[in-house]
């Protein structure tokens, strides 16, 4: 089994106050609670992420290493934008190699293969590359890109998409993310997106369900492994116990299931929402069209909401209206 260790990876949204809650997340909190390092957003295009300097200070008081990174987007020059996310960082202590997050449409092959060289030279250390397979592969001529491979890599792939997760489940520690070609190997997996918020450190407002969740990450090594590999000068803290993993809840096929009936003005099939909470005042997150099955979760509706499973195997939450869903 591979020995990865855990990390999150964080930008203003989690830290933040709003109407419905509020959330100041703290490594301290999920030190103990297995967090071993952490990636904190700089900048995205020429626009400063408001906490960085915050989240590094938390990072710091926590004894985690960290490091930095820039969301690309393609109405700015590369050039533009290295500078502008180096000279964010170049005050502040960081272990972990400064990133480029290459996801937004229109930034291509060209443009991160400049922007790396730019970032390597303005900071005097390699850096890292933050893509999926996803993007990557969508990328013409990303089989050739050789060049790719002087860098670090950190790579997105979520296969746990169950909500709440506190660790590294098996089906993680037993594998590793789907690589495009050029790539062989990586150093960081971002593996959901689905990070239980509260458990890390996430102070929430307990009039309100919804608990903001957060990116976690792992390792391609242990903790010994981390420092070495990136030179980071202080002894690593061994964690006293193995991280546990709470189970995630399996739903029950006697509670049935519901079906979508929500349609549109003119009574053709229409699509009704998904929400990750039970709070109408939440953003939803996505829509599930009509005529969908959806597995209960509860017996019962939670604040007029149904807790549901999709089929694809999401949890969340839809509306219990009878014009919206009835009993499958």
């Amino acid at each position: 089994m591979p020995d990865y260790i855990l990390g999150v990876d964080v930008a203003y949204y989690q830290s933040y106050a709003t109407d419905y809650g509020k959330w100041w997340f703290n490594p301290s909190v999920g030190k103990p609670l297995g967090l071993s390092f952490g990636m904190i957003r700089a900048s995205h295009g020429l626009t400063k992420d408001p906490e960085v300097e915050k989240f590094a200070k938390l990072f710091e008081s926590a004894g985690i290493p960290y490091g930095f990174y820039h969301y690309a987007e393609p109405w700015y020059t590369y050039d533009k934008q290295v500078d502008f996310f180096a000279e964010i960082i170049s005050d502040l202590n960081y272990d972990l190699p400064p990133t480029l997050d290459l996801e937004k449409e229109g930034c291509y092959l060209s443009f991160a293969k400049n922007f790396l060289g730019r970032l390597g030279t303005k900071t005097g250390k390699k850096p890292m590359l933050y893509t999926s397979g996803g993007y990557w592969g969508g990328l013409i001529g990303h089989e050739n890109a050789t060049w790719a491979l002087d860098y670090y890599l950190w790579w997105a792939q979520y296969p746990y998409t169950n909500g709440g997760v506190r660790g590294i489940p098996d089906k993680i520690r037993d594998g590793s993310p789907d690589l495009k070609e050029p790539f062989k190997d990586w150093d960081f997996w971002q593996f959901t997106a689905y990070g239980d918020g509260e458990y890390f450190g996430g102070d929430y407002d307990k009039r309100y369900e919804n608990k903001a969740t957060l990116d976690l990450n792992v390792h391609n090594g242990g903790i010994i492994d981390m420092y070495e590999k990136f030179a980071i000068g202080t002894e690593p803290e061994q964690p006293e116990d193995p991280i546990i993993v709470d189970p995630q809840p399996e739903p029950d096929p006697a509670l049935g299931k519901v079906r979508v009936i929500a349609r549109q003005s003119n009574s053709a099939p229409g699509w009704l929402m998904f929400r990750d909470s039970p709070d109408f005042d939440y953003q939803e997150v996505l829509a599930v069209g009509f005529g969908t099955e959806l597995q209960l979760m509860e017996a019962e509706p939670v604040n007029g909401l149904w807790h549901v499973e999709t089929p694809r195997g999401r949890e969340g939450y839809v509306s219990a209206g009878s014009a919206y869903t009835e009993k499958a």
